[in-house]
Order: C-alpha cells, then sequence, then structure tokens
C-alpha cells in the first residue's frame, strides 16, 4: 500500500512538472515565393513581431529558425517535433495570386500530428502589406493562445544625438534604432535603450511603461555625449596608463592599446573624442619623461624649517615656558623632529624651591600637506635637571643617610621619561614662506628609575634608596610658528 501511495505522488509530481513546462514552439523564416527581394524584410518583421508577442505572453518557450521552413509533408514535421522535443512549429510564406500579395502564416500540432491552424491576409498593394501582416500575426497569436490578446504601439522619440542604439522590452532584444513598434501585447514591462559605449553595452535609459490596448505609448530619451561614470572611468584609466609608462613601458603599450580598441568598438561622440585625446596626450608626454628612477634619483626632498621666536605656554601640573625648534622633513615617511626647552621656576613646596630646566625630542609623523589643516602623532623622551634649595629632613630620607643633613645650599635632581604627542594645525603657504598656529598635546611619563641627585657640597652623586614609581603628566602646548622652505 505504501509502495503504491509512493508511486501515485511521483506520478502526480511528474504531471504537475509537465503541465507548468512552457510549450516549446520554433518559428521559422517565413519564405518569400516572390522574384521581389523586398517582401524578403517583410517576412523578417513579421517572424519577429510573432516572438516578441509570444515572448511577451510569457506562454510558449521560443525558438527562432533564420531559414525558411523545408518540408516534405506532416510525416517529416512529426519526426522533426519529435528530434528537438519541439510542441509546436510556425511557419509561412509571401506569394503572389493573381497580382494579390498573400501572407500566410501556419502551425503544426506535434500532439495532433497534423497542420492545425492557417491564417492568411491579402492586400492589392506592398504599400498595404505591413497593416496585412500586422493583423496576420494578431489573428494567429488570437487563434495560438485561445483568447483575445490586445495589442498596443510603442512610440520612442530620441532627444540626444543621432546615434545608434538599442532596444529591450523585459530584457527581451526589439530591435535597432526602433521609433515605434506597432504590436506589442498590452502589459507592464521594463523597457531599456542600451548603447555600446567603451566597449561595453551601456544602459542609457531604463523605466518601467504600460502598453494598453489600442494606445501609443510615448517615450522621451537622449542618446547623452558623455556619461559622468565614463568620464571618472576614463580618468582611471589614464592614471593607470601613466603609472604604467613610467615603469614598463612595454606594459603600458599593451595597456594603450587595449585602452584604444575600447574607443575603436564604441560609439563616437565629442565628448568621448575630446577624453581620448586627453588620454593619449598625457600618455605621449608621459613616455617624454627619464624613466621615474632617474627621474626620483635627480630629485631633492624639501626641507622645511620652522621656528617659533615667540615660546610657547605649557600648561599642566607644571608651568613653563619655551623655545621650540622645528624640522619638517618632507620625505616618503614625513617626518617631523621636535626640539623643545623649557625653564620653570617651581615654588610647590618647601622641599622643591628654586628653577628647573627641562628638554625634550619627539619624532612626528605629520600628515603630508604643505598648505591647509595638518595632522601628526609623535613619540620621544625627555629629561629634567630641578634645583632644590632649602634641604630638610624629607629631602634627606629621599636620598638617604649619605646626604649631610647640615649642610646649608642646594642639590640637582635629575629625572628621565618619554613622551606621546599628538599634534593639529593649520599651515598657511606664502611661496616658501609658511606660518602656522595650531596645538600639541603630549603625555609624559616619568620612569621609575632611583633619582639622582648632585651635591656640591659632597662633591658626588647621591641616589635615592628606592626607585620612584611611574608618573604621569599632561601638558597641552598653544603653538605659533613661521617657516620656511629650503
Amino acid at each position: 500500500m505504501r509502495r503504491l501511495f509512493a508511486c501515485l505522488i511521483i506520478v502526480l509530481s511528474s504531471f504537475l512538472s509537465f503541465a507548468q513546462e512552457k510549450a516549446r514552439i520554433e518559428i521559422f523564416l517565413p519564405e518569400n515565393q516572390t522574384s521581389s527581394d523586398e517582401y524578403s524584410v517583410v517576412a523578417e518583421t513579421i517572424q519577429d513581431t510573432i516572438i516578441l508577442s509570444l515572448y511577451l505572453l510569457n506562454r510558449y518557450e521560443v525558438i527562432k529558425n533564420y531559414i525558411s521552413a523545408d518540408f516534405a509533408s506532416e510525416q517529416e514535421m512529426s519526426d522533426y517535433c519529435l528530434e528537438k522535443r519541439l510542441d509546436n512549429l510556425l511557419f509561412g510564406r509571401i506569394f503572389l495570386d493573381d497580382g494579390i500579395i498573400v501572407s500566410e502564416l501556419s502551425v503544426f500540432d506535434a500532439q495532433e500530428g497534423k497542420i492545425s491552424l492557417v491564417k492568411e491576409q491579402r492586400t492589392k498593394s506592398l504599400l498595404g502589406i505591413f497593416s496585412a501582416t500586422d493583423r496576420l500575426v494578431a489573428d494567429m497569436i488570437d487563434a495560438l493562445s485561445g483568447s483575445h490578446v490586445g495589442y498596443g504601439e510603442l512610440s520612442l522619440n530620441n532627444n540626444g544625438l543621432s546615434l545608434s542604439y538599442s532596444v529591450y522590452i523585459n530584457d527581451f532584444y526589439a530591435g535597432d534604432d526602433l521609433v515605434s513598434l506597432v504590436n506589442v501585447v498590452a502589459g507592464e514591462y521594463v523597457l531599456t535603450i542600451t548603447q555600446n559605449r567603451l566597449g561595453t553595452e551601456t544602459v542609457i535609459y531604463r523605466q518601467s511603461i504600460k502598453i494598453s490596448e489600442g494606445e501609443i505609448t510615448y517615450v522621451d530619451f537622449s542618446v547623452p555625449d558623455i556619461l559622468p561614470e565614463e568620464s571618472a572611468f576614463i580618468k582611471s584609466q589614464e592614471a593607470a596608463l601613466i603609472y604604467y609608462a613610467r615603469r614598463d613601458k612595454n606594459q603600458a603599450e599593451l595597456f594603450f592599446t587595449e585602452l584604444m580598441q575600447r574607443f575603436e568598438n564604441s560609439v563616437s561622440t565629442e565628448g568621448l573624442d575630446r577624453a581620448k585625446e586627453e588620454l593619449i596626450s598625457a600618455y605621449q608626454k608621459t613616455l617624454s619623461e627619464p624613466p621615474i628612477e632617474e627621474k626620483l634619483a635627480g630629485e631633492k626632498k624639501p626641507l622645511y624649517f620652522f621656528y617659533n621666536p615667540g615660546g610657547y605656554l605649557v600648561v599642566g601640573q607644571e608651568m613653563g615656558l619655551g623655545v621650540p625648534l622645528w624640522l619638517d622633513f618632507y620625505t616618503e615617511f614625513n617626518l617631523t623632529m621636535l626640539y623643545g626647552i623649557y625653564f620653570k621656576s617651581m615654588e610647590n613646596d618647601e622641599s622643591t624651591m628654586g628653577e628647573s630646566w627641562a628638554s625634550s625630542i619627539m619624532i612626528l609623523y605629520v600628515s603630508p600637506d604643505s598648505g591647509g589643516f595638518v595632522f601628526g602623532l609623535g613619540f620621544g623622551g625627555y629629561t629634567s635637571t630641578g634645583a632644590v634649595a632649602d634641604v630638610n629632613q624629607d629631602l634627606v630620607d629621599d636620598i638617604g643617610n649619605n646626604y649631610p643633613a647640615n649642610t646649608i645650599g642646594y642639590a640637582k635632581r635629575f629625572s628621565y621619561g618619554l613622551l606621546g604627542s599628538a599634534y593639529a594645525g593649520y599651515r598657511f603657504r606664502f611661496g616658501r614662506f609658511f606660518a602656522e598656529a595650531g596645538g600639541l598635546g603630549y603625555l609624559a611619563a616619568q620612569l621609575p628609575l632611583r633619582e639622582r641627585y648632585w651635591v656640591p657640597d659632597v662633591g658626588q652623586y647621591l641616589f635615592s634608596p628606592e626607585a620612584r614609581g611611574w608618573e604621569f603628566h599632561f601638558a597641552p602646548n598653544i603653538r605659533l610658528s613661521v617657516g620656511i622652505e629650503f
């Protein structure tokens, strides 16, 4: 019972799958049986219109055959359908009957094994042939679908350049340079118009349209001179071409040839032609330059010297004034060396009175800009020499028992640390001269070392018995500087 049930499911699934498949129909080119080649164009139009109509109906899998049917009997047709797995054949002919132009279409049904439909239209003159074939196609599509199919007309108006273009309806190729499509099955579609630009199929228009029965749908579009994305593409290719030309002329020549081929396979517009000439000019100019190695070897890296005559103010846990010296080396790494000295007067407590000198060296990376905003990050170190007066018991405890407590005078204290910095400023350029305003904030970290003291009365260096812990200080700097380029 279970096996029977499984078999029924398989059979039913196969039947449903077959039922959902589109019927396969092959459309042959109607045969021109007249002695005039003018009717060959009519035959092609009939075939294309039928294929477009069946595609838009979305009920058939259409196969286009570029030749006319040549079957001797219905049996041959049946054998052909069996071999190609076809459901129908559609073929036709155009012939003269006592001076009357006859357009005829026939459909062979593979399941019935015979010609099941024959439609024809007659006209007395060539002027009326297209109207007659339009009626013929409509009659045949109605008969094939088994219901009435409405048709409308699509009118295309190019307001741009008079250049070739291709028309697609729902991605179905409808033809080149069309100004109208008369027999379009009524419905909603996506109209796409493309051009071969720079060697690729480029969409210049895409829009949803609605075709209503018995009405004309008007569409305006413009063939452009040059698209923004084309300008950007050409600029990027020019940069790549110049890069190759400076490093590998053989590679550059191959790349240049490929680019020129793109232009050759493209529509020609004033904008594209101008961009092409600019690209060629830039390429030829680069080829005349010396190799990049020689050029770099002959270049002198500019040296920028910055000096701050007004000093700077350090604001933080310690106060001070200083004179910085900036040396900016605008090389590939754009390093800047800062050397600063400042003097401070200390009156923090009784044990640390007097004067102190501190100096620091930092290496900054500054954004490579000779004018405008500049930014940088850096690192370095510092050393500090502090004068200590009014020696008391606290200082004795710091240095140890080696310090004579009854000594009158002072001791010099030495300390060392690391610096991390961040810089932001704005640089004004006046020829070779610069003016700059900015701020440099740095974090100083005093190393956890034993402090060293120089005691003149003792005549030797004394060290604290224990190392001090890490000490951190943040100091913002305001800088106004001037500079010159060498």
